[in-house]
């Protein structure tokens, strides 16, 4: 028995040292992560609480691990946020540290006194041990949210490289917005030299249209071919280089209205990025909208070029 005491004795102790050499007297929580995104993105994400919703990952909204976590002052690179329980109420702070015009280093921190009591401090580094994994589930759930293009701009957008070379094109000009009729008269001729050429469509037809004054439209309408031919009447080749990971793409579902917001959508990620289109874009009409009548079904991929590194 006297034994047992002892050895319960040397163990207490050994825990009460432990308690004061392993635990410090203010415990340090710190969470980072790199996110593929913009500051003003993330931003967003954070000091906005109506978006919480979104990317919290829990279905109890601002609660999580039985904490319950408050916007208390968002600044211009982060936020100050309250995390508390029954038994702590701590300022928490986000801080976003860019990287490049993309990419970000998100953190997530705080620090409180433990005690001088041995058993409440280590009662109070299981509590930090808590938060910090709160702390890292809730970060990388924004970051994921946040790195999305589709959550933030409407639409998926990636980077990619166009590798058709070899574009056979004409330009035109009208008073009206060119119809669908119009288009496919060009798409039809051009179609119909490639052929006289021994030549091959590549992909699908593409379009850019843009005012060209105050009283016409211009339309550029080009058909990627498999090899290099003599330019036709009222027609010229145009020789694309394939910029490696330079082109921005959406892909879009709809008609001029949902290709219209696509493009405002890839316009805004550029300007968020300062990136700077070196040439126009183009819309490649994956469906043939002569044969589709309902828009609600037109595929169509829209192309941006840019000076991305």
């Amino acid at each position: 028995m006297k034994k047992i005491v002892i050895v319960l004795a040397v163990v207490v102790v050994l825990v009460i040292a432990c308690s004061y050499i392993l635990i410090p007297g203010t415990i340090k929580i710190s969470s980072a992560i790199p996110v593929k995104t913009t500051s003003k993105n993330i931003l967003s994400c954070i000091n906005d609480t109506a978006i919480w919703q979104y990317w919290w990952p829990d279905s109890s909204k601002q609660t999580y691990n039985d904490y319950h976590f408050q916007l208390q002052e968002p600044y211009s690179d982060g936020a100050a946020i309250t995390v508390s329980n029954e038994n702590e109420n701590l300022v928490t702070k986000i801080l976003l540290i860019p990287v490049n015009n993309d990419s970000l280093l998100a953190t997530w921190e705080t620090s409180f006194p433990t005690s001088s009591n041995p058993f409440t401090r280590i009662n109070r580094y299981m509590e930090a041990r808590s938060i910090k994994k709160s702390l890292d589930q809730l970060l990388k759930s924004i970051a994921d949210f946040s790195s999305q293009t589709k959550n933030i701009y409407g639409f998926t957008i990636q980077r990619t490289t166009f590798r058709h070379t070899v574009l056979l094109a004409t330009r035109s000009y009208s008073t009206i917005y060119p119809s669908i009729d119009m288009i496919y008269k060009k798409i039809d001729t051009i179609r119909a030299y490639i052929a006289s050429q021994f030549a091959k469509e590549s992909d699908p037809p593409m379009i850019n249209v843009q005012p060209a004054d105050s009283n016409r439209y211009e339309y550029m309408i080009a058909i990627p071919i498999d090899k290099k031919i003599k330019a036709g009447p009222n027609m010229f080749i145009s020789l694309m280089v394939p910029m490696e990971g330079r082109f921005l793409e959406t892909q879009v579902q709809g008609g001029p209205v949902t290709i219209q917001h696509a493009h405002h959508a890839v316009t805004s990620f550029m300007e968020d990025r300062m990136l700077t289109p070196p040439a126009i874009p183009f819309e490649m009409m994956v469906t043939d909208r002569r044969s589709e009548t309902d828009t609600s079904k037109w595929m169509t991929k829209i192309f941006y070029p840019t000076m991305w590194n």
